[in-house]
C-alpha cells in the first residue's frame, strides 16, 4: 500500500476517534468551549489526548452546546488551511460530521450547511481585525 493511502486511512481513523470523543464529552456532559485541534494530541498508537481543560465546565449539554464546539473546531481548521499549517478535505470533514450523526442520532451537517458563509465571513473579519491590532498573518 502506497505511503499517501496509508496516511490518509490514518488520518481518516483519526478524524471518527475525534467523533467518538466528542460524543463521549458530550454523553459526560463536559462542554470545551475552547476546543481546536492544538488541544488535542495524537499518540503513536493514535490514540487522542485532549488539552486545556481551564474553560470545561460539566453542565447538561444541548445540541446548540455541540453545534458551537463544531464550529469552535472548524473555525481553528480553517485558520490553519489559511496559513498553510494542514488541509481538510470535504470527505473528511463529512466523515467526522456522519461518524458524529451515527453515534448521536443527531444530524448537524444540515444546520452546520446553513450557517458556514456566514461563519466564515466573520471569521475572515476576525482574523483581519486580529491581525491588525496584534500584528501576525492575515
Amino acid at each position: 500500500m502506497s505511503k499517501s493511502i496509508e496516511g490518509k486511512k490514518k488520518r481518516l481513523k483519526i478524524i471518527r476517534k475525534l467523533a467518538d470523543n466528542l460524543r463521549n464529552l458530550e454523553i459526560c456532559n463536559v462542554y470545551l468551549p475552547d476546543l481546536h485541534l492544538d488541544n488535542v494530541l495524537v499518540t503513536e498508537k493514535e490514540n487522542l489526548i485532549f488539552l486545556d481543560f481551564d474553560k470545561a465546565k460539566q453542565v447538561p449539554i444541548s445540541k446548540n452546546d455541540m453545534e458551537r464546539m463544531f464550529w469552535r473546531l472548524h473555525r481553528y481548521a480553517d485558520k490553519m488551511e489559511k496559513h498553510g499549517d494542514i488541509t481538510f478535505d470535504i470527505n473528511e470533514k463529512t466523515i467526522f460530521l456522519k461518524r458524529y450523526k451515527k453515534l448521536s442520532g443527531y444530524d448537524m451537517a444540515p444546520r452546520m450547511a446553513k450557517k458556514i458563509r456566514k461563519k466564515r465571513f466573520f471569521s475572515k473579519m476576525g482574523w483581519f481585525i486580529e491581525a491588525k491590532l496584534f500584528g501576525g498573518k492575515k
